[in-house]
């Protein structure tokens, strides 16, 4: 049997508590509305506060309104409001400067749009009130740094004096360190006076805390202490925002804690616990971690004792919290235990999707009068103009069902002003008592309607309730006792109430409490199975609907009045007769529009019920057949078993590994006693979701979700001797990231008694393994690039044209199952500029448009990464080929000479890789969501080859150059992969010089000589080859006689 309250099954009567969420005790009917200057976003802080106990103020933050101080342009203000019935009566106060005297700004400083009022803070009756304007300018010629600053007021809102813990610190290198600190982002007073100031700002938007005591008296401590923000020292990385958010209090015994909110650490966001230490640094306590990413855990933080304990609880807000179905925005409560903080959230508050739930958090005070604090968390985006939860406190914690939701257009009268409202609960302030009834109100900020809007608590009147003389019905009487002369059996129960304190001015209050039977059940009778006496010849005889008159005398006494019932229908014994019990006041609503009068009206004329009591369900059984008239006595015995495989035969551990099959329950219910009334099987299933259920053996039963993380099955009325055998599967999609195991709780509850009982309760758990096949694939579009051409400098740098070739280097991320993650981290190297002993070296890849993401998922560039020379970009649309491209950038005019690409021949590369030491290169985290099967996500990078670097190293001598940029996948160890071999990759882009365009190359000297020696030795050994033949000795031609008959004599004649 499960032993929680509001499982606990009485025989007789069944009292549960049925909240109303319609309406408490903050009163939308008569609403203190105050508006301010269009535009101003008047609203956008708020603050309750006493300068005594007698005079209520209302300070509202107007950030962007123009004020009157001369060389301002909408500077802001920050306005005092009364708690008038007028709704325009609101002045602004003296802040950053004199408003009797007005001049201009000092020389160095620049207020246009410095946002003054941007928070607001009251340390409560008699003490000082803060307020902050981040985006405060102190300029001279060469520099303009938004430091931030705050000003503190006295309880009578004199000025007190200025607080600029930015001031005086380095600012050389601008946003890498004070130079945009933006210190008054978020404010906190702590309970020992000390003045808390977030900065998300310094060292690229790491951020920080600043500390110092408030009073600044001659005791005090003066030191400005902060969180340390350097490198390697600070407990975020670079973009955390820490100090969004501020708060305070003594969570780890009596030491002061400072909690400051970096809503984009990590990720998912974060929480960061200081305390002070020896010097002017704070030390970091703990840090806490948000669930899931880019939900912005810690935007909004709040410090306040839910279980009046004398123990600060800590309440976090993630407004873009998303759960993949209709809830959006997170509230986490974490309750001190006393030893402190646990880094594990022990209650989360879901709001409505698009609502921003949890973007505005307040402590309420204690708003029912029942000794504990109660929480209000603002949804400024929700339907209806944006709304407000109110959660009561408990001795166990909050109550995680909204006692009241209020929505802006619930507030009457807020038409009259002739403005829309929206953003309804972007900024919250309560605790305070402003009207003097006794009960704490709250004021809420609609900063895009310029309004805020003072709801006033009603008085509680505490009523006790109690349902007396509901017998046992004998299903087997014909007849009724009470009322001889009916037909029909019957049996009375007589309601009961005690008002427990009287309201103020009325003797007599008309009480109405209406008893209505089995219709107002989720799963109605088509005709109620009962009728009451009292309204029998009405329309509805299962309905019974009285006013009584209340005389204060009666206060405290028990009024009780009996109703006889009578049984219609006695087909069905085993399932009892339910009835709801209601309780209201009759009273006139107020007619009284806002604005008519100065005074607002009496509150107190308008008192309402405490909720919790006023509503109660209970019912009446039947007798049941039992040797024991009052109960039965049953024996039941369950066996659980989970039909997975063991993770090793040495331990009774189960697996399931995640994507692959669903979670599957055998269970085995037996009775081998009497019967079991109102017998059920209970099935707790944390992050796991009931799908259905297949039974196997015994007579049939219904299961259903009683809410996402516990099924009830019932066994029957009753249960007879027997066994049921079924099997229940569940979906385990909703499993997070970071959980290793499933823990899954069976129990037998029933109305008889259960001699077996200490025994059927059991746990089970299931290991949880996610075997994963993910891969990356690189590749480079086109595959190489040609450079060549003049060099050119960065100042000539007109286009992307300019720099060089076009590039652009893909990485496609699939998963091929069986689990699919729902994050994934990649992290990406990109080469941009060449290894180089200097501070920066030559540009390599200029990566030249914002990285693309093709699916869900998103990068995030360092700043200065992409585009840093702002250099115009003349190619918006990317151009995607298959084949390798030879493009030329328009300033090459020379037609490039025919490529020879032989195999075998000797080629020069030059490899340019960050892997190697080659080159340098910025690391990119890309962090892609919900992977599906079989569809890729890509990551694109587009860049520029940047071609003088090219031409100045590499045009002479070389071949090819290959550049190189590297991806791999950052899978943690709750993954387990079957291969890990194709978790890294890369892209490379090989680059070509243009041949026509080359210098012709120089042969070195050494090879000339060596020519002309080898040619003069080919010479002198021809000539020797030549001598040796007998090439250059021949004989001359000389004279011969001729013979005498060849002679012609006859010349001589």
């Amino acid at each position: 049997m499960f032993h929680d309250a509001w499982f606990s099954l009485p025989l007789y009567y069944l009292l549960l508590v049925n909240q109303l969420i319609s309406s408490f005790n903050l009163d939308t009917r008569q609403p203190n509305i105050k508006i301010g200057p269009k535009g101003s976003y008047f609203g956008y802080s708020v603050a309750e506060h006493l300068i005594d106990f007698d005079s209520p103020v209302l300070l509202v933050g107007a950030p962007r309104a123009q004020t009157d101080q001369p060389g301002t342009n909408r500077s802001g203000y920050l306005f005092q409001c009364k708690t008038s019935n007028f709704i325009d009566d609101c002045t602004p106060l003296s802040v950053d400067y004199d408003r009797s005297n007005p001049l201009p700004p000092r020389e160095k400083e620049f207020k246009n749009d410095q946002w003054l009022g941007v928070v607001v803070k009251s340390a409560g009756p008699g003490g000082q009130v803060m307020t902050c304007a981040h985006r405060y300018v102190e300029q001279g010629k060469d520099y303009h740094w938004s430091r931030g600053i705050c000003y503190s007021l006295t309880h009578y809102l004199d000025y007190h004096r200025a607080w600029e813990p930015c001031d005086n610190r380095p600012v050389k290198k601008a946003h890498e360190e004070y130079g945009f600190c933006q210190a008054g982002t978020s404010i906190d007073i702590s309970s020992s006076n000390d003045l808390l100031i977030g900065a998300p700002g310094p060292y690229t938007w790491r951020g920080t805390v600043f500390i110092n005591a408030i009073r600044f008296a001659l005791r005090d401590d003066k030191t400005w202490y902060m969180g340390r923000v350097q490198e390697k020292e600070s407990p975020v990385d670079k973009y955390s925002y820490l100090g969004m958010s501020v708060t305070s209090g003594k969570f780890f015994g009596d030491k002061m804690s400072f909690v400051g909110g970096a809503p984009r650490s990590n990720g998912t966001g974060q929480v960061v616990f200081f305390s002070k230490e020896k010097g002017s640094f704070l030390s970091v306590d703990l840090i806490l971690s948000g669930e899931q990413f880019a939900s912005s855990f810690g935007y909004t933080l709040l410090t306040m004792d839910l279980q009046n304990d004398n123990k600060p609880d800590l309440i976090v807000g993630a407004p873009f919290y998303y759960d993949g179905s209709r809830s959006e925005g997170a509230v986490y409560l974490y309750y001190n235990t006393g030893k402190g903080i646990d880094s594990k959230y022990d209650v989360r508050l879901l709001g409505k999707q698009d609502s921003r739930f949890g973007w505005a958090l307040a402590d309420l005070g204690d708003i029912n009068k029942d000794g504990f604090n109660d929480l209000v968390v603002g949804a400024p985006y929700d339907e209806g103009g944006g709304a407000i939860y109110i959660y009561l406190g408990s001795p166990n914690g909050i109550k995680t069902n909204a006692i009241q939701v209020i929505k802006g257009e619930d507030i009457k009268g807020f038409g009259q002003t002739g403005r829309p409202i929206r953003t309804f609960g972007y900024s919250l302030s309560g605790s305070f008592d402003m009207d003097k009834n006794g009960y704490p109100d709250l004021l809420v900020g609609a900063y895009e309607s310029d309004a805020a809007i003072l709801l006033r608590a009603r008085p509680i009147l505490n009523i006790a309730t109690r349902v007396d003389n509901i017998t046992q019905i004998d299903a087997n009487r014909e007849d009724c006792r009470e009322d001889p002369s009916s037909k029909l059996p019957c049996f009375v129960i007589e309601p009961c109430f005690q008002l427990l304190n009287s309201p103020k001015g009325k003797s007599v209050l008309q009480l109405r409490y209406v008893i209505e039977a089995e219709s107002f059940l989720e799963k109605k009778p088509i005709v109620p199975r009962v009728k009451f006496n009292s309204s029998a010849e009405s329309d509805n005889p299962h309905i019974v609907n009285t006013t009584i008159p209340i005389l204060s005398d009666r206060v405290g006494r028990w009024n009780c009045h009996r109703e006889l019932v009578y049984i219609k229908d006695k087909s069905d014994i085993h399932r009892s007769i339910q009835f709801q019990l209601t309780y209201s006041l009759e009273q006139e609503e107020p007619k009284q529009p806002p604005g008519m009068w100065s005074n607002l009206p009496d509150i107190d004329r308008y008192p309402i019920l405490n909720q919790e009591e006023a509503r109660k369900v209970f019912h009446a059984s039947f007798l049941k057949e039992c040797r024991n008239t009052e109960q039965c006595q049953s024996n039941l015995n369950v066996i659980a078993k989970l039909q997975h495989p063991m993770d090793t035969p040495y331990t009774q551990d189960r697996i399931l590994y995640l994507g692959s099959t669903d979670v599957n329950l055998e269970l085995t219910v037996r009775n081998t006693m009497e019967p079991a009334y109102d017998a059920n099987l209970y099935i707790y299933h944390p992050f796991i979701t009931y799908i259905g259920k297949d039974q196997t053996e015994g007579e049939q039963i219904d299961c259903k979700p009683f809410n996402i993380s516990l099924l009830v099955c019932s066994l029957g009325n009753p249960f007879k001797r027997g066994e049921v055998k079924l099997n229940l599967k569940f979906d385990p999609k909703d499993i997070t990231e970071s959980q290793n195991d499933v823990d899954i709780r069976v129990f037998v509850n029933t109305s008889s008694v259960d001699l077996n009982q200490a025994k059927n309760d059991i746990s089970t758990k299931l290991l949880v393994i996610r075997r994963a096949d993910l891969e990356i694939k690189g590749s480079s579009d086109p595959a190489g690039v040609w450079f060549g051409g003049e060099v050119v400098g960065e100042v000539a740098m007109k286009t992307s044209d300019d720099i060089g070739s076009r590039i652009e280097h893909s990485y496609t991320i699939i998963s091929n199952g069986p689990y699919h993650p729902k994050e994934l981290t990649v992290e990406i190297d990109w080469p941009y500029s060449l290894s180089s002993d200097k501070e920066e070296g030559k540009w390599l890849l200029y990566l030249m448009n914002t990285i693309v993401v093709q699916g869900k998922g998103q990068c995030v560039p360092t700043l200065g990464t992409v585009n840093p020379l702002k250099i115009w970009d003349s190619e918006s649309v990317s151009i995607k080929s298959d084949s390798f491209v030879k493009s030329r950038p328009k300033r090459q005019t020379i037609v490039p000479a025919k490529r020879i690409m032989e195999d075998g021949k000797s080629q020069n590369v030059v490899v340019l890789d960050c892997q190697k030491k080659t080159a340098r290169c910025y690391k990119f985290l890309c962090y892609l969501q919900d992977l599906r099967p079989g569809v890729p996500s890509v990551i694109v990078f587009i860049g520029r080859l940047w071609n003088s670097t090219f031409v100045e190293d590499y045009a002479s001598g070389v071949n090819q150059v290959h550049i190189y940029s590297r991806a791999r996948l950052a899978i943690g160890p709750s993954i387990r992969q079957n291969r890990t071999n194709d978790d890294s990759t890369f892209a490379i882009t090989k680059a070509y010089p243009d041949l026509p365009l080359l210098p012709p190359p120089r042969v070195p000297l050494w090879i000339i000589i060596m020519s002309i020696l080898l040619g003069i030795l080919l010479l002198i050994l021809l000539i020797i080859v030549l001598w040796r033949c007998g090439f250059f000795i021949r004989r001359k031609p000389g004279y011969l006689a001729a013979p005498v008959e060849d002679k012609d004599f006859d010349d001589y004649n």
